[in-house]
């Protein structure tokens, strides 16, 4: 088993290799990680192992039901909101969006305040 110190290495690592990726791209690649892992687990046979791992790591996973947001089709839509500082009221956020990608493109407000939301409940997780 590793120790602290172990894992904080291997952490620096995976973190260096995945420096300058979307956040989307970053999910993308762990999620990829995360399905290598379980089978690894799997073909080993230690299932016991599997249930609290999918647990601890389920929040990477991309959502599975109902149309994609457009956030999830927009990558260049979805970085431009996170780029915008925090804080911004939606309304705002909507205009820019606007302004830059125009009405057909733009999300809704509602759509804004459900991905900034999100964006929010996965890093209050992680830390």
């Amino acid at each position: 088993m590793l120790t602290n110190d172990e894992i904080n290495e291997k952490v620096s690592a995976v973190m260096q290799h995945i420096a300058g990726l979307s956040i989307h791209d970053t999910l993308r690649v762990l999620h990829v990680v995360e399905g290598q892992v379980l089978n690894e687990i799997e073909l080993k046979q230690e299932p016991a192992m599997a249930k609290p791992l999918v647990a601890a790591i389920s929040r990477f996973k991309p959502r599975l039901m109902g149309t994609p947001s457009k956030f999830e089709k927009d990558r260049e839509m979805a970085d431009y909101v996170l780029s915008i500082q925090e804080g911004t009221p939606y309304v705002t956020i909507h205009e820019m969006c606007v302004k830059k990608f125009g009405e057909a493109r733009a999300p809704s407000k509602s759509a804004i305040h459900r991905y900034i939301q999100s964006i929010t409940k996965r890093i209050q997780q992680d830390n």
